[in-house]
This record gives structure tokens, sequence and C-alpha cells, in this order.
């Protein structure tokens, strides 16, 4: 247990360090302007200006006074930040590094990312159930806990259920605020919880995709251990036929998420479980920036 501590303490003063750079080098931003420049709250209303746009009008106020007058909004700043975090059996699997190592390194880079720039950071970590909630909050000492119970974190249940997880999270946070999912996506698109998430929330999907279950490779009888009854299976990898309907149906799931995310104008980034989290989280981070 002392070595497993000894090594998260590591691995999140590494993260840290890479987190802390990520946010600096956006010296405009980007962050910040990537997830906060879409929530607005109405401030005042003033008189009408030249200048202003007739669209901006508060019919209201100037029925009342006789005199035109618009209204002025000034940008949600306060917007916590929440990680859905699939700890599910088949996180704990990968060809050459575990999903959920990089799931806690994507979880550490966005929460670093949040505390640069002083946000709230919360956690709800789901299998079949609710395993874990964190409430946001703020600090080093509050994101450090974050990642620890993260990193420690093993599954009650073995399976996967995205719908509990949004369902709960509409229980716990009435409002608006910026909410990463983070998982493998290998099950269908629940639309009827996603989809006013999707319009509630900033939502984006954080897809971590072991290349080997896209392309699984003739290797004759191989004994695999299904993540989720944690029953031996043995697979016949020259039976290309069961292969492809196996990588067809990772590649529909991930098609069908991708295509859900888009109708209902959400963010989605795919992340290589062979290589480091920090190129693919800064290009989406600069495309959010662009976008924005």
């Amino acid at each position: 247990m002392e070595g497993e501590l000894k090594n998260l303490f590591d691995k999140i003063q590494r993260l840290k360090i890479v987190a802390s750079k990520l946010a600096d080098g956006f010296a405009a931003g980007a962050y910040k302007s990537a997830f906060k420049g879409k929530g607005v709250e109405f401030e005042e209303a003033r008189e009408f200006q030249e200048g202003d746009d007739y669209r901006s009008i508060d019919w209201n106020v100037t029925a009342r006074l006789g005199t035109p007058y618009v209204k002025l909004y000034k940008e949600e700043r306060d917007l916590p930040v929440f990680l859905l975090a699939d700890i599910s059996s088949s996180m704990f699997t990968g060809s050459q590094a575990l999903k959920k190592d990089t799931l806690l390194d994507a979880a550490a880079l966005i929460s670093f990312a949040a505390l640069k720039n002083n946000d709230r950071v919360g956690l709800i970590a789901f299998a079949d159930e609710i395993e874990y909630f964190l409430p946001p909050g703020k600090g080093t000492r509050h994101t450090l806990r974050l990642l620890r119970d993260l990193y420690l974190m093993e599954p009650k249940t073995k399976k996967t259920d995205v719908k509990k997880a949004l369902s709960f999270l509409s229980k716990v946070y009435k409002k608006r605020a910026i909410c990463f999912l983070l998982s493998d996506f290998h099950f269908p698109v629940p639309m009827k919880e996603l989809a006013p998430i999707a319009i509630m929330h900033d939502f984006t999907a954080v897809i971590l995709s072991d290349p080997l279950e896209k392309t699984i490779l003739d290797a004759g009888l191989i004994t695999f251990k299904d993540p989720e009854s944690q029953k031996d299976v043995l697979i016949d990898t020259s039976n290309r036929n069961r292969i492809k309907a196996y990588e067809e149906q990772v590649e529909k799931d991930l098609k069908e998420w991708k295509r859900a995310l888009g109708k209902s104008s959400a963010s989605w980034v795919e992340i290589d479980t062979r290589t480091p989290v920090e190129k693919p989280m800064r290009q989406f981070f600069e495309k959010r920036k662009i976008r924005h």
C-alpha cells in the first residue's frame, strides 16, 4: 500500500507540473475562453445608446419607462467542473496501458487546469451504480484528494450504467456546469438521459480508446478475462468473422456516440491509451478556444 501511495504521489506531482504548464501556456486563457464564453446571466438594463443592438432591447422596461432600454449581460464565471468517471471493470483492461490510468491522467489535467483558473471541481465515479460522489470544491488539497480517491478506487459492481451517472448529476446539481464524461463508451447511447444534460451543461465526452479493441491481430487461441463477469473466455482470434463482428460493434458504438454528441451540440475528444494525454487535450482546448 505504501508503494502504491508513493507511485500516486509521484504521478500526481508529474501531472500537476504538466497541467500547470498546459494552463500557463494559454496566455489568453484558452481553458477559460474554451469553457467560459457560453454561459451568461442578466446583469442590468440601461438606456439605449447609438450603436446598441436592437435585438437586446428590454421591451418590458422600455414599455414601463417610455424610453428604449437594453439588457446587459455578464459572463457566468462560477461554473463548476464535474468529472463523470467510468470505473467499471472494463477500465481496468488495456493492451499497453490500463484505460483507468489514462482516465486518471486526463482527469488530473482537467482538474489542475480548472484549479489554475480558480474553478471548483467535483467527481462522480460510477460503474453499474454510483460508486462515489465528491461535491465541487476549490484548492490544491481538494484536487489532490479527488485524484487520490479516484486512483485508489475499485468498483463494487462490474458492469456499466452511464444512465445512472447522468441522472445522478441532474439530481445533485440543478444549475449550469462544465461536465466531462470519461469512459471507453462501449455501451449504447442513452439519448433520453443524454439530451437534457447536453443542453443544460457544457458537456464533453473524453473517449479512452485502446487500439487493440479496434484491430485484434490473429494470434490463435487466447484466453481473455471478461472484465464485467470476471470469467475466463477462450477466443479464437483466427476466427476472423467473429473478430470482425466484435471490431464492428466497437466502431458502431463510438460512431453512435459521436453522432449523438454532435446532434446535442456537445464536444468529444478521443485519447489513445498508448500515448500521453497532453497532446490530444491541448489540441482539444485550442480547438474549443477557436470555436468560442
